[in-house]
């Protein structure tokens, strides 16, 4: 056992093994968009708070990302809305789900979206 097996805990650890296992054969570009539409299910993001996200998980450039998120759009696994308050967010369909999660939101490992949920608190709070 790893140190961050220990420190991360037993039904973590089974999940990112899973995750792991689920992508492979795929190809990286596959594994990046299931990311986005895995943190995009869990939380709505607005553009820029996706590029940063993707930025810091993978080291993508905001060109990259957008490039990313139009495809989705197209394949419509993603959808980009309109909140009067907040602008355009993006948010994962029920497709997009059931084609890059398998149906299983639940299965997601947690340092995934703690990464969306800390970087949005930090945009709210900067704007405010």
């Amino acid at each position: 056992m790893t140190e961050r097996d220990r420190s991360v805990g037993y039904g973590e650890v089974d999940k990112i093994r899973a995750w792991k296992r689920n992508a492979k054969g795929r190809g990286l570009r596959w594994q990046i968009q299931r990311e986005i539409v895995a943190i995009g299910s869990k939380l709505p993001l607005t553009t820029s708070q996706m590029q940063d996200s993707m930025s810091l998980r993978r080291g993508l450039s905001h060109k990259k990302c957008s490039e990313l998120l139009e495809e989705l759009k197209r394949n419509k696994a993603m959808i980009q809305k309109m909140d009067p308050e907040v602008g355009y967010y993006w948010e994962t369909s029920q497709l997009g789900v059931s084609i890059y999660l398998g149906g299983k939101q639940a299965a997601i490992p947690a340092s995934i979206v703690e990464e969306a949920y800390t970087l949005k608190s930090v945009t709210d709070s900067e704007e405010a």
